[in-house]
């Protein structure tokens, strides 16, 4: 599957996007809880963010049970 990206004109596939996504997961995994663990508090003081706000505790959960 092909996507086109704006990244210098250029097109790449899905999979490359993925596999550098995926590199910088490790290392970024911390910031990555934290910002989920934040954002699953907003249901809490706004009512529009419930949904939202379950899905980032859902998220958090799994990220931080995930392991090699």
């Amino acid at each position: 599957m092909k996507c086109a990206h704006m990244r210098l004109g250029n097109t790449t596939s899905y999979s490359d996007d993925v596999v550098t996504s995926g590199q910088d997961y490790w290392p970024q995994r911390k910031h990555l809880l934290e910002i989920l663990r934040y954002l699953s508090t907003m249901g809490l003081k706004l009512l529009h963010w419930q949904v939202d706000a379950k899905a980032a505790q859902l998220l958090a959960g799994a990220v931080e049970n995930d392991n090699v």
